[in-house]
This record gives C-alpha cells, structure tokens and sequence, in this order.
C-alpha cells in the first residue's frame, strides 16, 4: 500500500502537522497560495524555507482564488505568479499544483500545464488509486468528519462503483474517525493508494490533533511506503 497526504491552504499550523509527519516518518504535500484573499493567515516565507527541508512544497495559487470561469490573464496572474513566487521563496522549482476549492475545468488545466507544473491535485474523495490523469490527481479522504451525506455528494459528482462501499461503510459507523480507520484496513493489504488530506487550520479550529496523530500512526504502521505526491506521479508515469 502506498501512503500520501497532502495539506492545503499554506496556514502557520503547517509547520505543527509537519513535526507531526517526521514523528512518523511520513511524507507530505504542503499545497501553499502566497496569500489568502479568505483572511486566513499563510506562511512566512522563512517558514516556508523550513517546510522545504523535508516536504514537497507546491501551488495553490498567489491569493487562493477560485479559477473556474476567470479571464485568462487572471488565471495566469494566479497561478504562475503564485509558481513564481514560491520558486524564489525556495530557490528551486516546484511541481505540482492544487486547484482552490476543487474548482476546475479544461482551461484551467491548460493554464496549470501551460505554467510548468507536472501534476495537479483535486479534491475528489473515495479513490484509492492515482487516478487516470496526473491533471485531476483523486484523494482518499479528507481529515475532517464529514457526514455520509457529504461524502454522497462527492459520488454525485463523479460516480464510480467502487466507492459505493465506503459510502455504505460511512452509513453503518458514526464515528468517522472509526470509519477512517477501518478505510485504511481495508486496503492495508493491497496495492492501493491511501491519500489523506487537509487543512491545519480545520486541525485547529476543530481541535483534531489527538485524533490527527493517533491516525498518522496507524498509517505508518500500515505501510513504510510513503510518497510525496510528485514522486507518486513519477511512479505512476513509469509504470
């Protein structure tokens, strides 16, 4: 089983979830916007230096701004300023990218190709694969206890057979963090992908850090086989 998480939005609770990951010996995606335009606070670029030592650091546009439906001046002032911006922070290039909100579409992605990124990141839920396109790259779950209705949403979306399991799986365990767990043993003997994902500040907000590190414990006692997302992707691409 491969492991992957990745964490959006760039808040300063990065760098906690991240002493978090080295504990376990987990790698990681930090997917970080420049600024917020939400008004949540955002790493410092010292900060971000220090993130870079150990994590793949990738983006999430300069301001965090929905890009369906832009002008295409706008799109490429957001994404490859924020690519721009993050490369001079860390003085080498970055790879990958995570559209805002799960928002995309086909002129998007040629404006995230088109900007020298070599994968991009949804926030589609219920896959336990890599998906079929490095340009809409699924996840696993979400580390924030949704309801079974959230995660029916999701299926409506894109509906696929196999996360109708899951789905029921939700129905029958109200604990969600009970349902992650057993997500991540049914899987544990394969050769799936597990991708969790998040936000620090939801972590914090919702003061989920005890259940946060309990679950990157089982994860790292699943499977040594963690991955950042841009290694994924080249593991996917020469097959």
């Amino acid at each position: 089983m491969l492991i992957l998480t990745s964490w959006d939005d760039g808040h300063p609770k990065d760098l906690r979830l991240a002493d978090l990951l080295i504990k376990y010996g987990l790698k990681a995606t930090f997917f970080i916007p420049i600024e917020n335009r939400e008004g949540r606070e955002v790493l410092s670029a010292s900060q971000i230096k220090l993130l870079d030592q150990n994590f793949e650091i990738a983006g999430h546009t300069l301001t965090h701004r929905y890009l369906q439906g832009l002008p295409e001046a706008d799109l490429r002032y957001e994404i490859e300023g924020g690519k721009l911006a993050l490369e001079n922070i860390v003085g080498h290039d970055i790879h990958g990218f995570c559209y805002p909100g799960g928002k995309y579409d086909s002129k998007v992605i040629n404006a995230v190709k088109q900007a020298g990124f070599s994968y991009a990141r949804t926030v589609e839920n219920l896959q336990f694969d890599l998906g079929h396109s490095a340009w809409a790259m699924p996840t696993s779950l979400q580390f924030y206890p949704h309801s079974a209705l959230v995660l029916f949403k999701n299926i409506v979306k894109k509906p696929e057979l196999h996360k109708l399991q899951p789905l029921f799986m939700r129905l029958s365990e109200r604990n969600f963090f009970k349902f992650l767990e057993k997500q991540l043993e049914r899987i544990s003997d394969s050769d799936a992908v597990f991708h969790l994902w998040g936000h620090s500040w939801e972590i914090e907000a919702f003061d989920l850090w005890k259940e946060l590190e309990l679950f990157l414990s089982l994860l790292a006692q699943a499977s040594n086989n963690s991955l950042t997302l841009f290694d994924a992707q080249l593991h996917y691409l020469n097959k």
